[in-house]
């Protein structure tokens, strides 16, 4: 089996070894000798929270329709974003398309899986445990140049701080079928996007599902449940049976198992009940109307919601006014900003410090794709934009093209429209420097030499 951390870990390995040379033990050891992580967030697990609600982890979280959305809707926004990488020339700043980290963070980070699902892997790793963790697998003759970004799982990681750095403890398989076995890496091999509340001494942040929606997301499966079994027996309440004349222990059970063949379940709703002796049906308790079960689970799909950081309209809930604006382009603005923004943030900081290595180098994520306006309005923004009869532009046709995915023209429309004021007795438009309206301007032969340029 071919295994990607192996060859690194080696060459990794001279780094870390004098700095955890006198680190504590990093491991319990059980009976059966197999190394175990412990940590503070297993150890909850194992013994609950002690609020009388039962602990969820990820995968009964996603069974829950709105984690599900909520999760869903950040990572499908994030992968479907591109990471331009750009080189610095001054104040300026180009595309740099033919770098090779582009590649890795836009189509192939390695050769187990594509960028997206990485992206949407980092987005999920946050929401449910905190932090994201990536190992960069770095070239052996070369470490400047990465080879390969291995998405690691969070709970395989133990981060440790000394001196002001922080190590990571790994448990990898080293070959097939054999226990997972702990590596050290230096921080500079390992890509770690934190969340809000990192604890800088322990290295790890506060996961979403296990602080703000702790509560939210139990309640609202206790809600999915009761739901479920209202409706399976057909929404009817707990009732009582009553009688004038005692009836004996045969004759309870009887009438009990009778009821509830004949009225239980959806295929019996609507059934008529027929009671003689003087028979009498009692409601026990409120219904799932009375005691406004459907209200209780719209407002927990709003308190999940708010616990990730997700509009409720985007994920379904549209009973409630919403302040994010008016329109589908507002809407998906404001989410950008204050919804994906911070995980991209954290992103760009990450990688930029621990891949590029250089401010000549930065990765940026393209948000265009999300921020775009209505057809109307983004095409009297471009119209704005290159310039014209309004006044001067500040991008060219080339530019705007490329926003579309287009290819560039050259010439005249690469160049910025910039109107100079006409000559004295000059009858014709303001036309100065065209840009991609008219071209270049004439060179004026009393201010230049014979190869053109301005004296």
């Amino acid at each position: 089996m071919f295994n990607p951390f192996k060859r690194w870990a080696q060459a990794s390995a001279s780094r870390v070894e004098p700095a955890l040379a006198a680190a504590p033990a990093l491991d319990v050891r059980n009976d059966t000798g197999a190394v175990t992580m412990v940590n503070y967030e297993e150890l909850s697990d194992l013994l609950g929270t002690g609020t009388g609600l039962a602990t969820v982890n990820p995968d009964q979280a996603m069974r829950t329709s709105a984690v599900y959305a909520c999760v869903r809707l950040l990572g499908g926004a994030v992968a479907s974003m591109r990471m331009e990488i750009y080189r610095r020339n001054g104040m300026a700043r180009a595309l740099a398309d033919d770098h090779p980290l582009w590649w890795k963070f836009n189509e192939e980070p390695c050769a187990m899986m594509s960028a997206p699902m990485m992206w949407e892997y980092f987005v999920t790793s946050q929401c449910f445990f905190g932090d994201a963790f990536a190992l960069l697998i770095r070239n052996a003759r070369n470490p400047t140049i990465i080879d390969e970004i291995i998405p690691l799982d969070p709970r395989s990681v133990w981060v440790w701080l000394k001196d002001g750095r922080y190590y990571y403890v790994v448990s990898i398989p080293m070959t097939y079928g054999d226990e997972m076995i702990p590596v050290a890496f230096d921080q500079d091999d390992i890509l770690h996007f934190t969340g809000p509340g990192f604890n800088p001494r322990t290295g790890r942040s506060m996961s979403v599902l296990k602080y703000a929606a702790s509560r939210a997301v139990p309640i609202a499966q206790h809600a999915e449940e009761l739901a479920d079994k209202a409706f399976t027996k057909g929404n009817m309440s707990d009732i009582v049976l009553r009688f004038p004349k005692q009836l004996s222990k045969e004759q309870r059970e009887d009438l009990r198992n009778y009821w509830v063949k004949k009225h239980g379940g959806l295929d019996n709703v609507g059934t008529p009940a027929i009671l003689g002796e003087g028979g009498d049906v009692t409601q026990l308790r409120m219904t799932a109307v009375d005691a406004q079960l459907l209200e209780s689970r719209s407002f927990q799909v709003i308190d999940i919601a708010r616990a990730f950081g997700v509009p409720p309209f985007m994920i379904g809930e549209t009973s409630k006014t919403t302040s994010w604006g008016s329109g589908v382009s507002e809407m998906g603005r404001g989410f950008v900003l204050y919804s994906v923004r911070p995980y991209l943030n954290r992103y760009e900081a990450e990688i930029n410090r621990k891949t590029f290595r250089s401010a000549r180098y930065y990765g940026e994520f393209d948000v265009t794709r999300l921020t775009r306006g209505d057809p109307a309005a983004e095409a009297a923004y471009y119209r704005q934009a290159v310039g014209g009869s309004q006044g001067p532009g500040w991008m060219s046709i080339d530019e705007v093209r490329s926003r579309f995915n287009m290819p560039p023209l050259g010439g005249a429309c690469a160049g910025v429209y910039f109107p100079t004021a006409p000559a004295s007795g000059d009858t014709g438009a303001a036309d100065g420097n065209k840009g991609p309206a008219g071209g270049d301007p004439s060179p004026n032969p009393d201010t230049t030499d014979p190869e053109g340029i301005p004296e």
